[in-house]
């Protein structure tokens, strides 16, 4: 299993939220585990806005998974599934990313749900 988890899904896990539990599950569970590197963008900026440091959930989710970089060929299908879905930019290579990698994307995003291979937590 490749599981490819979005910042949504992240952020449920630290706030330890029955959806963050079953995401906790799929984090200790086998398999290869990757967050697209745009989602530690989202996730950083939520908790600065909060007035938390993120810097410990930065690291843990960087220990946890693999970070996948946002190449020149995830950007260019996101912009077809962006138009495709009427997903929002960040979302798109979100979805790019589990595309390429051939994994199921986990979130606790709805949007995402009449979408293949994702699992709305």
């Amino acid at each position: 299993m490749t599981a490819i988890f979005d910042s949504s899904a992240w952020i449920e896990y630290f706030a330890a939220s029955p959806k963050g539990e079953r995401v906790r599950e799929l984090v200790d569970g086998g398999g290869a585990k990757h967050t697209p590197a745009v989602c530690l963008l989202e996730i950083k900026a939520k908790y600065l806005r909060e007035g938390h440091d993120p810097a410990e959930r930065i690291d843990f989710i960087c220990g946890s998974s693999s970070i996948v970089g946002i190449s020149k060929e995830i950007c260019l299908q996101a912009a077809d599934l962006r138009e495709r879905h009427g997903l929002h930019t960040v979302d798109a290579m979100v979805y790019s990313v589990a595309r390429a990698l051939k994994g199921t994307l986990y979130t606790c995003d709805r949007h995402f749900q009449k979408l293949d291979d994702v699992v709305v937590v």
